[in-house]
């Protein structure tokens, strides 16, 4: 497996050409000096401490002073005038005093921006290359019109001593397609350097974010008038080296929902034997340190080693992760991962975590950890390169490592605020987002266990795509899997949802999951049950118009006989002031969520936003009721 790499593309100006360093004014490189860039004027007067050696001067001066002052003040106490003599002499002691502490008046000089370079800034290339190859970031350049010989010779020479990697010479940035692809570039760790507004369509075409955010990686390179334009012009810097803040030492990749902002995982591509011996000796010490600081640290020969005592953990995470494999006996699922833990290598599965995870290059063997505090698409990552000489080395590395690492105390909820005031009464479609997300403490609790043993995570979805590794010896499970081994990757947003059928008793199965039954009770499954009839979901305030199909099937689904009662179970539902059908959504997802991950339960829950339809996303195709 070839890494993806991080890259920057440059527009190849003048400034890169000549790798320059100094000044500039309206586009001129300045061949001038600080000293001929500014004028000395005098300052106003400014106050100095006094230096040692003129204090000790003044003391000498004040010295020989003080044996009078005693001899005063004695014959003054013998004569009884004590007083009055103290309130003459005290005045005078704290004029010595602050004649002894007097600062000196000195008049300064102070450096000015003659007029004439009112408008000059700094620049300095060679410190953006040299912290683009600190960050192991490639560089190229790319030109819209020809170079003459000698600005060819100096592009050849940035190439042979290393700056850049090549430059491209283009009619427009989409021509850099080939080039994107041929070097194995991950756009969403590149930058993209504008010195145009109207280049951010192309550099849009090629990939990359001109979006506002954290994610956008089109920066402009030069004056831009911001008025009417977005995050790029308001944000555009006139030297290149003031982009270096934008060439991270942070990697982004794809989410994964296990690799959690808690967990530390090792990576190398190539086995060190005296850093895994010492990873070995130390690893109980290791965990235990990272533990204690709210970290699991996933080295993976440890999973080997202890393979037995995890087998039902892991069955538990991954038939939770993928309910498909519900279809499965546990005895099945156990040897798969037995035969799959014996015949993959540690460097497989680091590589199969790097591709999940789609990160570009870094050096290793490092320490590799999610800082997301978002459930977001796109993770950044952190890492820390271990480097060593003797074992000593490994103890300092070890110790530091721990010693600075820290979870964040950041609140990891966004908070929205909204213009419009909440009602004064409740109503249920206002509050359903809130409401229907809400979690049994028995949910909570699955949950909350499930993320303890987060570490064995990774180990499951490398476990998950290693299954086809078993595929001749045990052909029958490979069958029941088959649709997993097509997608290969369980990061695909396309994932294998199985069909749900409702039998002539109401009961709810996933025939695709082992035809495990989705349990609710009576009032939450005639909710769901009325929903499944209509595709393009109900609006809550249109509910009412509803009472009589919602009667009719509960009358179906409970074993209640007493009209009354069902009929006031009913009008709460339909009644936007009360918060029954928030409760009953909020039931319904529950009952999915406590048999599978989030990211497959969404297709089956209700869902929708405030003042819109309410609906079921599962696809109607996937839908059967019997008769």
């Amino acid at each position: 497996m070839t890494d993806k790499i991080r890259a920057v593309f440059l527009p190849a100006n003048k400034q890169l050409i000549n790798i320059y360093k100094g000044y500039i004014l309206n586009g001129e490189l300045l061949n001038k000096s600080e000293k001929d860039l500014y004028t000395e004027i005098d300052d106003e007067l400014d106050y100095d401490n006094p230096s040692k050696i003129d204090i000790a001067l003044r003391v000498i001066f004040i010295l020989p002073l003080f044996p009078f002052i005693i001899v005063i003040a004695a014959i003054a106490s013998i004569f009884n005038k004590g007083s009055k003599t103290l309130d003459k002499i005290l005045p005078r002691l704290n004029r010595v005093v602050r004649f002894l502490s007097t600062k000196k008046k000195t008049k300064r000089k102070k450096q000015v921006l003659k007029k004439e370079y009112e408008d000059i800034f700094k620049e300095d290339i060679p410190a953006f290359l040299n912290h683009c190859k600190k960050n192991l970031v490639t560089v190229y350049l790319y030109s819209y019109d020809l170079f003459s010989e000698e600005d060819a010779s100096k592009v050849e020479k940035l190439i042979q001593e290393g700056h850049i990697n090549s430059c491209a010479v283009i009619s427009k940035l989409s021509d850099l397609v080939p080039l994107l692809a041929a070097e194995n570039i991950s756009l969403r760790n590149s930058l993209m350097i504008i010195t145009n507004t109207t280049e951010k369509s192309e550099a849009n075409l090629l990939g990359f974010y001109t979006g506002n955010g954290d994610r956008r990686n089109v920066h402009l390179w030069g004056d831009s008038d911001f008025i009417g334009g977005g995050e790029i012009e308001w944000n555009s810097r006139k030297a290149l080296c003031d982009l270096k803040d934008k060439v991270e030492y942070y990697l982004k990749g794809k989410a994964n929902p296990f690799l959690s902002n808690n967990l530390i995982l090792f990576i190398e591509d190539a086995h060190d034997p005296i850093l895994n011996n010492y990873i070995l000796r130390n690893h109980e010490s290791v965990c235990e340190r990272l533990k204690g600081k709210g970290f699991e640290f996933i080295y993976f020969p440890s999973f080997q080693s202890e393979s037995s005592a995890l087998q039902k953990i892991i069955v538990e995470l991954i038939k939770y992760r993928l309910p498909v494999l519900n279809s499965l006996a546990d005895n099945e699922i156990e040897y798969a991962i037995s035969t799959i833990l014996n015949k993959i290598t540690p460097k497989e599965f680091y590589e199969m975590v790097i591709q999940d995870l789609d990160l570009p290059y870094f050096k290793k063997p490092s320490l590799l950890r999610n800082i997301s505090e978002y459930n977001e698409e796109i993770s950044t990552f952190t890492y820390k390169t271990i480097e060593y000489q003797t074992e000593t080395d490994l103890d300092k590395f070890f110790n530091w490592y721990i010693e600075q690492i820290k979870v964040s105390t950041a609140n990891n909820k966004t908070i929205y605020y909204s213009l419009a005031q909440p009602p004064a009464d409740y109503d249920a479609d206002w509050y359903f987002n809130k409401d229907s997300k809400e979690e049994s403490e028995e949910l909570k609790k699955k949950i909350d266990a499930f993320k303890k043993e987060g570490k064995y995570g990774a180990l499951v979805e490398a476990i998950m795509y290693m299954l086809e590794t078993i595929k001749e010896d045990k052909p029958e499970i490979i069958d029941k899997v088959k649709p997993l081994l097509e997608k290969r990757k369980l990061l695909e947003s396309n994932v294998t949802l199985s069909p749900l059928v409702i039998d002539k008793h109401n009961n709810i199965f996933l025939p695709a999951y082992g035809n495990i039954e989705v349990k609710m009770h009576a009032l939450p499954k005639t909710v769901y049950l009325l929903f499944l009839r209509y595709p393009n979901g109900i609006r809550f305030k249109e509910l009412y118009e509803y009472k009589a199909e919602l009667l009719e099937i509960y009358n179906k689904v409970t074993n209640k006989y007493e009209k009354a009662e069902i009929e006031r179970a009913i009008d709460d539902l339909v009644d936007m002031t009360k918060p029954s059908i928030n409760q009953k959504c909020a039931r319904i997802r529950e009952a999915f969520r406590n048999i599978m991950d989030e990211h497959i339960a969404k297709h089956y829950y209700i869902d929708g936003s405030n003042g819109e339809p309410k609906s079921i996303a599962l696809p109607r195709d996937l839908i059967t009721i019997q008769k």
